[in-house]
């Protein structure tokens, strides 16, 4: 291909460190890089040499004496959580997560995704970009595009608009085996140094395969007893799945006993810092199911973007990110010359099952050692405040406050919320629910569970014809098929996502491909204030119609119990300056307002 000599571009094909991935220059108009996607084993050196972890550091497998050994460099291993056997990973040029790329808003970005895997399809999502003019590229095998097997596949798109995003595989579960890293569009104005940070759930045994299959065929089994379930902060059911670790840009440690801290000492992520400077953390939760809690010991941390749009900063002690979303904080580094924990954790409450991971921000100077910090301690006098809290209420005694997603504010004042007069406008109730014969059935959506169309529904959707217009089909009836909704251009979208009815699952996050919408409101189930448990869904707003109540009836044709209520004329809607998001939480017997 030739490039006039007026345009500029930067081709990077080498393999490369994490840390440092592809960066285009920012008088570039066309940016261009490679990502070959290959096979790699974790904990084993790239010259084939097995490794083991001891203080931090990692040694060849036939070191006896690591005291008196020089450490393998930590950047040439993938290492996971540091268990020592090996487990495949599928990555792109050769790291875990694969390489931040980065860019400036407006330049065109061209990916050339290189296929080395013997049997294994593979296509990419661009996870929150819009995709203006380019749908094809959103990559959703069977929605928008085709997976490839061909050794070599290019994705050529206009990085916009700026913010944080990342790109993964969409193909099985190749993403949860490693194939996701960080997508950076920045502004070209914005000269603030950033720290990227990629956080996941991990299982060192095996992948999400086996944890689905397992889950279909009666659970987990560890020396014939039976994996129990983890329950969240609220009191309610949260998983079956098995983590046995989490990790910050693909380093974490195995805790091998929960209650006395014992771990197995493997190296974790470093961010660097000098002290007296501002830096941006561009956080990124690559997890299927777990969100996390997100702190720094010793420092506040001040929120300034969720899913790629500037919001109002809040400074506050941590937030939760759930699976899919992306927030931004800033962090002055203005305590002492040292080492400080950045601390991640689920939200289960089990001593035995709350997973964490931990990293190193180490400031300038400091000592290459363990940190020796805390996180900040909550007391009635000095309440901390966590942000994008999934229940209404931590337990009383936590002395913690909690901000909603639908309480922040959005940083910009020129973007209105589309009006229900703006165009024809539309609501949609979308119940996500497990409505099966024992309340845990198939995942679906008003008791629809989705079938993939045989032909690309981008390109040929008056060819599919497994529509949801078929008598298996109804309010009180679960069936399976390609449920669409139709929309015109112009059209002025509300849905309103539950989590009611048989089967309703508890909290868990929702993506919008290809849109960013507008948060209006949330409204929780309720829930106790004191404990901060859950009790039962709530009934004040919504009509699930059917057969029963909110916990009877599958709630497969919601609707607003005042039916007066309609478009803009809803109690608590904000219109004024809601933030713009495209993964959003579904509160556990409540309901979310959102609008495109």
């Amino acid at each position: 291909m030739l490039w006039t000599l007026a345009t500029r571009i930067l081709v990077l094909e080498a393999i490369m460190l994490p840390a440092l991935g592809f960066i285009c220059k920012r008088d570039y108009t066309i940016c261009e890089t490679s990502l070959i996607v290959d096979y790699r084993l974790t904990m084993t050196h790239p010259l084939k040499w097995k490794v083991y972890p001891y203080q931090g550091k990692l040694y060849q497998y036939n070191v006896t004496d690591p005291e008196d050994a020089t450490p393998i460099p930590t950047g040439e291993v993938i290492t996971a959580d540091g268990w020592e056997e090996e487990r495949l990973v599928i990555v792109a040029n050769g790291t875990l997560p694969g390489p931040p790329i980065i860019v400036y808003e407006g330049q065109r970005l061209v990916v050339h995704v290189i296929n080395k895997l013997h049997s294994d399809t593979v296509t990419l999502h661009w996870h929150g970009l819009p995709q203006h003019g380019t749908p094809g590229w959103m990559e959703l095998p069977s929605l928008h595009n085709v997976p490839f097997c061909q050794v070599k596949a290019s994705y050529d798109f206009i990085a916009r608009p700026r913010g944080t995003y990342w790109y993964h595989s969409h193909v099985g579960t190749q993403r949860t085996k490693g194939l996701y890293g960080a997508l950076v569009v920045r502004d070209r104005n914005d000269n603030m140094a950033e720290h990227n940070i990629v956080v996941q759930g991990w299982n060192h045994h095996w992948s999400a395969d086996m944890d689905q299959t397992m889950f279909k065929n009666d659970g987990i089994y560890e020396s014939r007893v039976k994996w129990k379930n983890s329950y969240s902060l609220d009191g309610e059911f949260y998983s079956t799945l098995l983590l046995t670790s989490a990790i910050i840009n693909g380093r974490g440690r195995y805790y091998i006993n929960w209650v006395t801290q014992e771990h197995n000492n493997a190296p974790l992520s470093i961010f660097k810092v000098r002290q007296g400077q501002k830096y941006r953390f561009l956080v990124i939760n690559a997890d299927n199911l777990y969100p996390f809690r997100i702190s720094v010991d010793n420092h506040n941390i001040s929120l300034v973007a969720t899913d790629g749009y500037d919001i109002r900063p809040i400074l506050a002690e941590s937030f939760v990110i759930q699976a899919w979303e992306r927030y931004d904080f800033v962090l002055t580094a203005d305590q002492a010359i040292k080492n400080y924990r950045i601390r991640a954790r689920t939200l289960e409450i089990e001593a035995d099952r709350i997973h964490r991971a931990d990293a190193i921000l180490r400031y300038e100077k400091a000592e290459d050692d363990e940190p020796v910090s805390f996180p900040r301690p909550c007391s009635v006098d000095s309440k901390c405040l966590v942000v994008n809290w999934p229940f209404p209420y931590f337990p009383e005694d936590a002395f913690i406050d909690c901000l909603q997603v639908d309480n922040i504010e959005a940083f910009e004042i020129n973007d209105p919320v589309p009006l229900a007069s703006d165009g024809r406008f539309r609501e949609y109730f979308l119940n996500f629910a497990f409505p099966g014969i024992d309340g845990y059935g198939p995942s679906s959506v008003n008791g629809r569970r989705f079938e993939l169309p045989p032909v690309s529904a981008l390109t040929q959707p008056r060819e599919i014809e497994s529509g949801c217009d078929r008598t298996e089909c109804g309010e009180e009836k679960v069936c399976e098929c390609t449920h669409t909704l139709s929309l015109d251009y112009g059209d002025v979208v509300q849905l309103v996502i539950m989590s009611m009815g048989k089967g309703a699952g508890g909290f868990h996050p929702i993506h919008l491909h290809g849109y960013s919408f507008y948060v209006l409101k949330v409204v929780f189930g309720n829930y106790d204030s004191t404990t901060g448990h859950y009790i039962g869904p709530n009934t004040d707003d919504i009509n699930c119609n059917g057969n029963g109540n909110h916990t009877t009836s599958l709630c497969n044709a919601a609707m607003w119990r005042n039916q007066s209520w309609g478009g803009d004329n809803i109690p608590g809607l904000n219109l004024l300056n809601p933030p713009r998001k495209d993964t959003i939480l579904v509160p556990a017997g409540g309901y979310a307002v959102i609008r495109i």
